[in-house]
């Protein structure tokens, strides 16, 4: 019974769970190269890059193993699989749990790296859609200079689309 479920249940996630996590590292380590002028935003998306990677280590070294060797037992000894598996549960379980914490710090990087940016006043919420229009407009008034006229267009116009 046991071997009939796992060989059926489990049989995907090697294809899906592999291309979701290397492609998210991939996608990351991308993302943190178009970042890299932010500051802030740029070493919280390398932090987050970096835990991806990590996670994806923490599943080579503990559960990877477990994995082959569970493996090898059912194309062997079928009937010795659930003697290997109970030897073997923890580790395995706790290598999950471990790289799922760890891809969850990751995702929170990345979550961070969206919100905060450093503006040479320190951190600050990207919220523009929380603004009313009268306090872009208040901010864009006595601006001079091509590039800062630029940006407050920007402002206006982004907050001008979400407000109203």
């Amino acid at each position: 019974m046991y071997s009939a479920v796992n060989t059926t249940l489990y049989r995907w996630f090697a294809i899906v769970g592999g291309f979701y996590q290397v492609g998210s590292i991939v996608a990351t380590a991308i993302l943190t190269y178009l970042v890299r002028q932010r500051g802030t935003s740029a070493a919280w998306t390398a932090g987050g890059a970096t835990l991806l990677l990590l996670a994806f280590c923490v599943w080579l070294a503990v559960v990877a193993p477990v994995n082959a060797e569970v493996g090898d037992a059912l194309r062997q000894t079928p009937d010795a699989v659930p003697s290997v598996w109970m030897m073997h549960r923890t580790r395995w379980e706790l290598g999950h749990v471990a790289g799922f914490v760890v891809q969850v710090l990751g995702l929170a990087a990345l979550l961070m790296s969206v919100l905060v940016e450093r503006r040479g006043r320190g951190p600050r919420l990207i919220a523009s859609a929380a603004r009313p229009k009268t306090a872009t407009r208040r901010t864009c008034a006595g601006r001079t200079g091509a590039t800062r006229l630029s940006r407050c267009a920007r402002r206006s116009a982004i907050a001008s689309s979400t407000v109203g």
